[in-house]
């Protein structure tokens, strides 16, 4: 019978032991344990020996070399000088070690190709202690000691520490290190990177000896992947993965705007609207589409999480690590663990809260009123048309800037003087952008409880998100609300019960603006808003045309989002190592949008309210869009071993989803009233439409992985996916993969360097996806359209009609991606430097494209047709550095950097038209003509508009100012040829939009409580071809935007008063006009404007610090955190002042017209209890 210790009786029998011998059980038996495989391999060496009467130190001596093997022993606890003998012949070296040492009362253990030994023997001191003695008093004295690596060589730089106090010393360059204690129960905590920590209690001992064990934990490091998890020293497929720490304390609304520059290969892009408030970024994996995102392996919303509450990212790149995912994931696979309960018997609680301070951030600014008004006067010259602003105009606003408290912003028009003056008669001095954008602010708080005990555990957290962006002229903001509630059940030791609830509710409310458009107009008005456009009129009104009143008070415009998911998941056990799965899950998404568009009005000079036209009627529109969703996942996994030596994993499954999206939208105008804005209270005749939308998709999927001692790996994927969306016989197919991975760092021929280079591994892969995502549903079949109000009037009405059906290609079946990749995985320098590069090249074949080119007589589209091909090379890089320097003081830095380009390797456009895609295209190209400077003198001039040189590109007059091309075929005439790659005239390839070298820097150290870390985001090579007001100022009279960068124009005349600012013939900008053409010739798409987009940005900076457990155990809490942050706040760039390089090219109304970047500056805390 086994008697059972209690733990009391347990750890002091441990203490009986010495010090070494604690360590060298541990080492021998626990790592033996997890290097079983390697040890038995050594065990079986054949060894032949004769020795006589010689010392234990030789004969392992001899062993070794003839093993290859080290031993590892403390010379304290065993006595390797004294005599024995050895007589074997090819004996195995498990029989030879037993027949040698067990006489001497030493064990083994093995580990990698080292071998433990440890004293049997009872430490006579320690023996006679069977109880503490509590008479053990403060000594103050000195201990030395010695620290070792597995090889008996002795480790400088290792930090020892004085558990409980910030007493410390590190060893010396031979290992050796001095510390005094305080008495004999003082435990020294020894620590190095690279090396596993270990505490160490003193005892009565002067002199220690302390062996690290190397920490392989990177190697141990298990990955989440599709269907399962992975050991990364396993992994044969590209894979990222970000933990969920770096994902925290970040002053950003979504979780997409905190994974930016996180994880090599992946692009993030604005929307439309920029970095408004709650802004979701476009996510693309290697170029191409926007990957499939999976929350606890259910399709999710990235930018619904709440960051909090991720436990990892693991992000798929490549066909081999997302090919598991079949028809859903032909761009990629993002996937996120969230966090879950743990079973250590305890109550968790975690709170954290912060608020942020954002202001607009490369906000542009307006010129003053008075330096407006004399450009665009010198621009209506240029033009010869009648000055812009009259004398008198100007008088008022020189009086106005003097005296703004007793000069009024308006006058009556003097052409109605009903009516006050408006744009360039009025005499106001504002910077719009300083009224309309400000300072704002963002704050959000989180709770979570969790917990559990071995047979149940439980994560439960809630979270708050409020964005109110930097609008001041209206509600303009962000609110996101988050609940989790993890469940999982160990019923009995078979079965494994588990319940994921997640929901989340967004609100999203802007401006509605007036009928001439809507969210995105809101950045295009401001910028073209005269700045002597008066704000309110003497009366104390708002004019229209300061943009207030529709920005304000014609209504808003507001979009609510509810999504829940519920997943059940089971998990039996039947036999050991097969496991069987099934997961089911249901998610109902409700959208609600609600616009109100309210009437508004400016006064006339005697009061009178005047209607804005444009807000005319009142109206109230709202859709609805409910999604429902259900998935059914069932796969099973058996693994099992050969020989202890080759390990086989097999894995079979099916996976099913459907869904419906029903959609309804209603318009109805003439509301009667603001106050009770609804369909109902409106009178006007309702506009209403709806729609339907089934999707569905059925798969089979497997997965075969090998090793053979994680030396040589192999992994095969296959899924068989079937769509609806095509034609029968077109609607499955079969998308295999394969990958493949060498450790060579675990081949014996590696010894030699193993200490430098301490993991190297080389994977490859290669695989098939299919993609139907582009296809449209029914296109493989002829569909009647309906309509109503047709354009005739019959029998005194214009009734509903049916369109002809459209023309259909049921031969159109799946797109096939198909991927190579080539990594290398690196650990140096005792694992302390990391380095990862991938190669890869990924080829779209059937792709969607155009039809053969069929007579315009045919009156209907042409359907599209698998026959075009893509194919996108890239490579990526990584680094990571990890160390020490001292007791208190660590860092890391971690970096990475990647490229890629896309080429279009067939197209059906046989005439290689540059107004379409064609064959041998790099995508994001930039096709523009050669600037040669603007045309500086009148001769040449002339001789321009008397040859015709550049009549092709403009018939207007060339002045002096204007932008002289160059003739690269030399022609004699600056034209676009055929408008064909083979003849495009003459304009060449100019730059290519596509980001490169995107790039990550993180710079991490903490020291004592504090920490501090800094990341930088950026591209080193970007083209921009940007065009419109934000990048030349002057467009029309009415649609300019003149900031203080657009000055630097040609000028050729002295200035006056009234118009003109002086002469500026070497300026950047030419000859400016009121007219688009005579603006346009200079504006066309050409080298002197194209602009560099390369940069790098401060993206976020954190100070912390935690406070110490010392002083946390009078207040009963775990920790507290607190920090400061700041986002945005250095940016280096040659792009002009008022474009952002992340927005330079976004904007639905012109490049720059969107939200601004915001500089966030953040105060958190952060409370464990």
């Amino acid at each position: 019978m086994i008697k059972k210790l209690s733990f009391p009786t347990l750890f002091w029998k441990i203490m009986k032991t010495s010090l070494q011998q604690i360590i060298c059980w541990l080492l021998c038996s626990g790592l033996a344990m997890a290097h079983h495989v390697s040890g038995q391999e050594i065990l079986t060496k054949p060894i032949s020996l004769e020795v006589e009467s010689s010392s234990l130190k030789s004969i392992l001596s001899l062993i070794e070399d003839q093993a290859k093997i080290h031993f590892v022993y403390s010379t304290s606890n065993i006595d390797v000088n004294q005599t024995v003998s050895l007589k074997v012949t090819n004996t195995k070296l498990e029989s030879v070690l037993n027949d040698l040492l067990k006489p001497l009362s030493i064990s083994y253990g093995v580990v990698g190709n080292r071998i433990m030994l440890k004293s049997d023997r009872k430490n006579t001191k320690s023996s006679s202690l069977s109880e503490p003695d509590p008479s053990l008093k403060t000594t103050g004295r000195l201990v030395n000691g010695t620290v070792m690596d597995e090889k008996k060589s002795g480790l400088s730089g290792v930090n020892v520490l004085l558990k409980g106090t910030r007493s410390g010393t590190t060893t010396d360059k031979n290992g050796k290190f001095s510390i005094n204690i305080d008495n004999d129960n003082s435990v020294l905590v020894f620590s190095f990177v690279g090396y596993g920590t270990q505490e160490v209690p003193v005892g009565n001992r002067d002199d220690i000896e302390v062996f690290l064990a190397e920490d392989n934990k990177n190697l141990t490091e298990v990955l989440v992947v599709g269907y399962g998890t992975q050991k990364k020293i396993n992994q044969t497929g590209a894979i990222d993965v970000i933990k969920g720490d770096a994902l925290i304390n970040r002053p950003t609304t979504t979780l997409s705007q905190t994974m930016q520059g996180k994880t090599s290969g992946v692009n993030f892009s604005a929307g439309s609207y920029g970095f408004e408030p709650g802004a979701a970024l476009g996510i693309q994996i290697r170029g191409q589409g926007a990957p499939l995102v999976l929350i606890d392996n259910v399709v999710g919303s990235l930018n619904g999480l709440n960051p909090n509450d991720v436990e990892s990212i693991s992000v798929l790149k490549d066909a081999a690590a997302s090919a598991i995912y079949g028809a859903r994931a032909p761009y990629g696979v993002v996937l996120i663990t969230t966090k879950s309960g743990s079973n250590s018997n305890k109550i968790n609680i975690e709170f954290s809260a912060s608020t942020t301070s954002i202001t607009p951030y490369r906000m542009p600014h307006l010129a003053d009123s008075y330096t407006t008004a004399l450009a665009l006067n010198e621009a209506a010259a240029n033009t010869k048309v009648p000055a812009i602003y009259t004398n008198a105009t100007i008088e008022r606003i020189l009086a106005y800037q003097k005296d703004p408290i007793n000069t009024p912003e308006t006058v009556p028009s003097a052409a109605n003087a009903a009516l006050w003056a408006n744009l360039y008669e009025s005499n106001a001095n504002y910077d719009w952008f300083n009224v309309y954008y400000g300072k704002g602010n963002r704050n959000q708080q989180n709770i979570a409880l969790s917990g559990g005990s071995k047979t149940f555990n439980f994560y439960l957290s809630a979270g708050r998100q409020y964005d109110g962006g930097v609008l001041q002229v209206a509600t303009d903001n962000y609110k996101r609300y988050n609940t989790i509630a993890k469940f999982e059940a160990n019923l009995t030791n078979w079965l494994k019960l588990s319940s994921n609830s997640r929901y989340y509710t967004t609100a999203r409310q802007v401006p509605a603006y007036d009928n001439q458009g809507n969210y995105d107009l809101l950045f295009h008005q401001v910028a073209r808003t005269f700045p002597s456009q008066y704000m309110k009129s003497p009366n104390g009104v708002y004019s229209i045309q300061s943009k207030i009143p529709w920005t304000n008070n014609a209504g808003n415009e507001t979009t609510r989002i509810n999504d829940f998911v519920q997943r059940f998941a089971l998990e039996l056990t039947p036999l050991k190592n097969w496991t069987v799965n099934a997961d089911f899950t249901y998610q109902l998404t409700a959208s609600e949008f609600t616009s109100n568009n309210f009437t508004v009005y400016e006064d006339a000079v005697n009061g009178t309210p005047i209607v804005s036209g444009s807000t005319a009627p009142a109206y109230v529109a709202k859709a609805q869009n409910l999604y429902l969703y259900t998935t059914l996942n069932a796969f099973t996994t058996y693994k099992f071993d050969i020989a202890d030596k080759h390990h086989v994993s097999v894995l079979g499954g099916y996976q099913q989803e459907k869904s419906k999206t029903a959609y309804l939208y209603a318009k109805r105008n003439n509301l009667v009233s603001s106050e009770v804005p609804s369909i109902r209270t409106s009178t006007g005749p309702v506009d209403a439409i709806d729609s339907l939308a089934p999707y569905g998709t059925q798969g089979f999927f497997s997965r075969l992985t090998y090793n053979f001692k994680e030396r040589y790996l192999f992994e095969f994927n296959s899924r068989y996916d079937g769509t609806y969306k095509f034609a029968q016989g077109k609607r499955w197919g079969f998308f295999p993969s394969l990958s493949a991975g060498w450790n060579m760092s675990e081949e014996r021929f590696w010894s030699p360097i193993a200490n430098a280079i301490n993991n190297f591994k080389v994977r490859g892969s290669w695989g098939q996806l299919g993609n139907q995502l582009t296809a449209a549903a029914y296109q493989d079949i002829p569909l009647i359209g309906t309509s109503s109000n047709l354009a005739y009037i019959i029998n005194g009405v214009r009734p509903s009609y049916t369109t002809p059906p459209n023309l259909i290609n049921p031969d159109i079946t799946w797109e096939t991606v198909t991927t190579s990749n080539l990594g290398i995985d690196i650990g140096l320098l005792r694992n302390r430097l990391q380095l990862t590069t991938e190669v890869y090249r990924r080829k779209t074949t059937d792709q969607l494209g155009p039809s053969q080119a069929l007579p315009a007589v045919l009156g209907a589209t042409i359907p599209q047709s698998n026959n075009m091909e893509t194919a996108t090379n890239g490579w990526e890089f990584n680094l990571t550095w990890n160390d020490r320097i001292g007791k208190d003081f660590s860092y890391s830095i971690t970096g990475m950097m990647f490229d890629y380009l896309t080429k279009i390797t067939k197209y059906n456009n046989p005439t290689k038209l540059l107004t379409n895609p064609y064959a041998g295209k790099t995508q994001g190209e930039i096709w523009g003509l050669v600037s040669e400077g603007l045309i500086r003198t009148q001769e040449q001039a002339d001789l321009i508009n008397r040859n015709g040189t550049q009549k092709t590109i403009s018939g207007q007059v060339w002045n002096t100012g204007d932008m002289q091309y160059g003739d690269l075929n030399a022609d004699g005439v600056i034209n676009y040829g055929n408008n064909t790659v083979d003849n495009p005239g003459d304009r060449k390839i100019i730059g290519n939009n596509t980001p490169r070298y995107q790039f990550g820097l993180t710079l991490a150290a903490k020291w004592k409580g504090f920490d501090f870390s800094m990341f930088w985001q950026g591209s080193a090579k970007r083209d921009l071809d940007l065009s419109g007001n934000f990048l030349y100022g002057f467009s029309t009279t009415v649609q300019g935007s003149i900031f203080p960068d657009h000055l630097d124009y040609y000028r050729d005349s002295d200035a006056t008063k009234y118009a003109g600012l002086g002469k500026n013939m070497d300026a950047y900008f030419p000859r400016p006009y009121l007219n688009a053409d005579m603006n346009n010739k200079n504006q066309l798409i050409q080298t002197r404007y194209l602009q560099n987009g390369a940069y790098a940005r401060l993206k976020n900076i954190q100070l912390g610090y935690t406070v110490p457990a010392s002083v946390l155990e009078k207040i009963k809490l775990r920790q507290v955190y607190v920090y400061l942050s700041g986002e945005n706040l250095i940016t280096l760039t040659k792009l002009p002042p008022h474009f952002d390089p992340e927005t330079a090219n976004v904007g639905v109304r012109g490049n720059g017209k969107s939200y601004f970047s915001q500089q966030a500056l953040t105060m958190g805390i952060n409370l464990k209890f």
